[in-house]
């Protein structure tokens, strides 16, 4: 049988665009599963696990959003400080509950209980980790720190000492970044209010805490205008509020205490089978065109709605996520790198709003990195993809001018979505090359990424700088496209790099079928990635 024809595309780089917050390199650390617990730390011991934190690190992790999540909404900072032997234990949390909740309605899932869901989701917390033990990993990896008050069983005034206690000496450092509420417009969430009277209660967080630091950054909860808007759920577990209706309430009661907006995002958001072959790897790769539209709506919106006073954006968890036994443990494979790269893609391409960006989660749960026990670690082609565009992303972005042919997504089948990703479920078409460029001093890189599944794609990139004679090209490598990393094989996913000539502004490369490669053009000595 032929080999079908490369596909062609050429991108051509243009001037500066945007200053890149290191922000946009995060992840998410809850005290959900094994994430935290047995994860980010040692339960036996109490200590942070040396393994993972040196893989945090590695990865360029730039903040860290702590302690949810959903958890945060329930969590009272108090039980997290002081002599850990004295802190509390509690046999149950909210995850526990939630699981229990949602077992209930997932009865087609073999051998899962109600019981075991919520055992999974929300397993005892001895609260070894705490705020000062948070804020110094932070302060070891050189990690900015985002802390979420407690909106669902809080107080503004609990908040409002939380701040004071991260302000006094003995603290490992202070807090920037502040969260008030999550998800709040789900039913799910504790604390659930429709718009206006979440956003009464937002101003009397930010009102209560910035008079104790009147520096802090406060981040309220906004919905995402997904294309299609966001669609009733039948199991109740999200809201379906209009994007329009839940934003309009919100800003308008507290647009003038707030300084950013919180919107998740994760794709499918299902629970159902697990995707295999190229039409469902088409739909995922091609994704993050989802989340670009959606931030490109929300954006608009809200400008429309704050006029001059001007919110910066906070997308603080997103991730693959399609079936429910990922949240307890997953991994991606070369074929997952698209998706991963493209929201990064996605996500330096609107720099000029985007402060912050989170996976969700940094270890277990649908996270880079994998670590189910001490002494056993190894990092998923999303890790890959995360520590090379943090490495990498640095400085300012530049504009990008991409032509490329579209591909066929074909629709997804056989799914039960619980969650909004902007899921098209008609078959539609997606770009078939999309890219993003940095500078930093005399370095240029033009990351790309292609979603034509079946093919090489020959790219030519136009706009370097006229000066440099050669380049390197960093290509994300195995042995197929569905090949990953395994705890005994966690080397099977490489970069290869070749070198490639630069001649009058030009360069051509060749990407592998669904590949995702840097061109690096400048000093090797400004380079921090893998």
């Amino acid at each position: 049988m032929a080999q079908p024809d490369n596909a062609r595309a050429t991108v051509r780089i243009g001037g500066p665009a945007a200053r890149i917050s290191p922000s946009i390199f995060g992840g998410l650390a809850e005290h959900f599963g094994t994430s935290v617990n047995d994860g980010m730390w040692d339960r036996s011991t109490g200590e942070a696990r040396a393994d993972v934190k040196a893989a945090i690190t590695a990865m360029g992790v730039g903040l860290i959003r702590y302690p949810g999540g959903c958890y945060s909404a329930a969590y009272h900072w108090k039980d997290g400080v002081g002599p850990r032997d004295q802190r509390p234990y509690q046999a149950r949390t909210m995850w526990t509950e939630l699981g229990e909740r949602l077992g209930s309605m997932l009865t087609a899932v073999p051998g899962l209980t109600p019981e075991r869901l919520g055992q999974l989701m929300g397993p005892p917390e001895p609260n070894l980790v705490g705020t000062d033990e948070f804020l110094q990993y932070c302060v070891d990896i050189g990690a900015e720190p985002l802390l979420v008050a407690n909106l669902g069983t809080g107080r503004p005034e609990e908040a409002a000492e939380w701040v004071r206690y991260t302000m006094r000496p003995a603290s490992p450092r202070r807090v920037r970044w502040w969260g008030v509420g999550n998800e709040t417009y789900g039913s799910h969430e504790p604390g659930h209010a429709p718009p206006a009277e979440y956003g009464k209660r937002l101003a009397e967080f930010s009102q209560a805490m910035k008079a104790v630091d009147p520096g802090i950054r406060i981040i309220g909860v906004g919905l995402p205008a997904f294309p299609p808007e966001l669609a009733s759920d039948p199991d109740g577990l999200i809201v379906a509020y209009d994007a329009r209706e839940w934003n309009e309430g919100v800003l308008g009661a507290a647009a003038a205490d707030i300084d950013a907006l919180s919107l998740h995002w994760y794709f499918p958001g299902m629970v159902g089978r697990p995707l295999s072959g190229l039409d469902d790897y088409a739909q995922l790769v091609t994704s993050p065109d989802l989340l670009d539209q959606a931030l490109t709506h929300t954006i608009g919106l809200v400008d429309e709605l704050t006029g001059d006073h001007r919110l910066m954006f906070s997308v603080d968890e997103w991730n693959r996520m399609v079936e429910l036994e990922d949240h307890f443990g997953t991994n991606h494979t070369l074929a997952d790198a698209g998706f991963f790269a493209g929201v990064y893609t996605v996500l330096l391409n609107h720099a000029d709003r985007v402060s912050i960006s989170c996976i969700s989660h940094l270890v277990n749960c649908l996270a880079p990195i994998q670590a189910p026990a001490p002494g056993q670690m190894f990092p998923t082609a999303a890790y890959l993809i995360g520590q090379l565009y943090a490495g990498l992303a640095t400085g300012t972005t530049r504009q990008v001018e991409v032509n490329a042919d579209q591909v066929l997504v074909p629709a997804l089948t056989g799914i039960q979505v619980i969650g909004p990703g902007g899921l098209a479920a008609e078959p539609r078409t997606g770009r078939g090359l999309v890219a993003a460029a940095t500078t930093a001093g005399q370095r240029n890189v033009i990351f790309l990424t292609s979603r034509h599944l079946d093919r090489p794609t020959v790219v030519t990139v136009t706009g370097l700088p006229v000066a440099q004679a050669a380049a390197r090209w960093r290509v994300l490598a195995g042995p197929d496209l569905f090949a990953a990393n395994t705890l005994e094989h966690p080397g099977t996913l490489y970069w290869s790099e070749d070198s490639i000539a630069v001649t009058g502004g030009h360069a051509e490369v060749t990407l592998p079928p669904g590949g995702t490669g840097a061109l690096i053009v400048g000093p090797a000595a400004e380079d921090q990635a893998p």
